[in-house]
């Protein structure tokens, strides 16, 4: 993943292997450090302490370190444009998650069908690397179907990777109708799935 990660980033914004590479393997020194003082932390101050208040610094940090070569521009058109991409995607997602969690009024492995779209959108809605990275074929697959709805065309908004206002306007479509089709399905496995169950009490 993280020689993924750096082909990207030398590919995007001309990023040297050697920076990187320091990034990297001072990211790995301080994880594993944060592996041997983590416990005695969050016996101090609480599992979920210990989970928020480490992210959110390390988070910044890692902001901070890639702003400058991310540079992004502030352009209140671009990020209020990149907000409702940002909506759609998590209402897609939540609609996504709650329509295979309702196949459990079918299969006892619903768990498993929802691990099997994580993995299979790791790749295809590019959460391990952008989908410039993937192969024509591969990338093709992902802009039909809604993966790349889900991470990739915010991102690519953000970024100004998207150009032009046709673009924006058939991403955003394809946004919407992803989402209008997964709404309906929920929809679907929702009375459907009611008209199955069965409970017995006393």
């Amino acid at each position: 993943m993280q020689s993924l990660l750096a082909l990207w980033l030398f590919r995007r914004f001309h990023l040297s292997v050697e920076v990187a590479g320091t990034f990297f393997f001072a990211g790995g020194l301080l994880g594993a450090a944060s592996q041997l003082a983590s416990g005695r932390l969050a016996a101090r101050i609480g599992l979920v302490e210990t989970m928020v208040y480490t992210h959110l610094p390390s988070n910044g940090l890692l902001v901070a370190a890639a702003w400058p070569a991310v540079r992004l521009p502030f352009a209140p058109g671009r990020w209020a444009v990149t907000l409702l991409a940002v909506l759609l995607a998590a209402a897609m997602r939540f609609f996504i998650s709650f329509t295979t969690g309702l196949l459990a009024f079918w299969t006892t492995r619903a768990t498993a069908i929802m691990e099997l779209h994580a993995g299979v959108s790791l790749f295809l809605a590019g959460r391990i690397a952008p989908l410039a990275l993937l192969p024509p074929a591969v990338a093709g697959v992902a802009g039909v179907l809604w993966f790349r709805s889900m991470l990739a065309f915010p991102v690519d908004l953000l970024t100004g990777t998207v150009h032009g206002t046709d673009a924006i306007v058939r991403g955003l479509a394809a946004q919407v109708v992803w989402l209008a089709v997964w709404v309906g399905a929920y929809r679907l496995a929702w009375i459907r799935g009611l008209r199955r169950y069965g409970a017995v009490g006393g």
